[in-house]
């Protein structure tokens, strides 16, 4: 459906620019609500996934608390610990994957199952 593919749209375009913040290469603005094909969900998905596991595997507990400095969307500049911005991008994601199942539902859909309890087993 329309809807539940704006919202992933977003999600992953969010992602793109945390990380792209966090790593300081921010220096453009993107509209995080654009819609994308289903072929660059795969491209960005996979961009996302590396830069982060990348980044991530390459900090310590103590690289958490430093500020990262960074501009809004809406052109205000902000300093947030690292580990609240990597807070904010998981629970960013967590709403979005609940309305994008709810939308899956509502159009007569099966959505996946989206419990973190799922993927912690793995």
């Amino acid at each position: 459906p329309e809807k539940a593919a704006r919202l992933f749209s977003n999600l992953l375009l969010s992602e793109k620019t945390w990380i792209e913040r966090i790593q300081g290469r921010r220096s453009t603005q993107m509209n995080i609500w654009q819609p994308l094909s289903q072929h660059t969900w795969a491209i960005i998905l996979h961009e996302n996934e590396k830069n982060y596991l990348d980044y991530i595997s390459g900090i310590s507990d103590d690289d958490l608390q430093p500020k990262i400095s960074y501009t809004s969307s809406k052109g205000i500049e902000y300093q947030t610990p690292l580990a609240d911005i990597l807070t904010h991008v998981s629970m960013h994601n967590v709403g979005h994957r609940g309305q994008i199942a709810i939308a899956l539902s509502q159009a007569g859909l099966e959505p996946v199952n989206t419990d973190f309890i799922s993927f912690a087993r793995l």
